[in-house]
């Protein structure tokens, strides 16, 4: 239903998620809504620096970005798994992501980060431009 209220409704920009104390589900850790009056990147960053250096999470979010003087979206996983989170962790995330990525319709574009240069704005929206990049 969260994802739903991402991709259909718009209720959310994203979502935090987390795999369980007890290893066996991924549930909704946080869930985003909008912030008005903000601009798409100031908007991106408040919800990124959610993300702490220790813990492991899946981030969800309707990223906006213009290309080619058009405003554009594309719902983006992101699979953060920092240097300094433990081990069997980082283990547990990397090999759920792919499972996750496929009971999720609408993901468009995957992101595998270990620090924050690499879930910044700028980094984000350059996977987004050259995963749309066809041959």
């Amino acid at each position: 239903p969260a994802f739903k209220g991402l991709l259909v409704q718009r209720q959310y920009r994203g979502l935090l998620l987390k795999i369980s104390d007890d290893l066996t589900l991924i549930e909704i850790d946080k869930t985003l809504p909008p912030k008005e009056g903000m601009t798409a990147e100031a908007e991106y960053d408040s919800y990124a620096s959610l993300l702490n250096e220790t813990e492991c999470r899946y981030f969800i979010y309707d990223f906006e970005y213009i290309a080619s003087d058009v405003k554009k979206s594309r719902v983006v996983l992101i699979c953060w798994t920092p240097e300094e989170s433990k081990i069997k962790s980082k283990m547990m995330y990397a090999s759920s992501k792919i499972s996750l990525q496929g009971s999720l319709e609408g993901i468009q574009t995957m992101v595998q980060a270990t620090d924050t240069d690499e879930i910044s704005y700028e980094a984000v929206k350059a996977v987004i431009l050259n995963s749309a990049v066809s041959y």
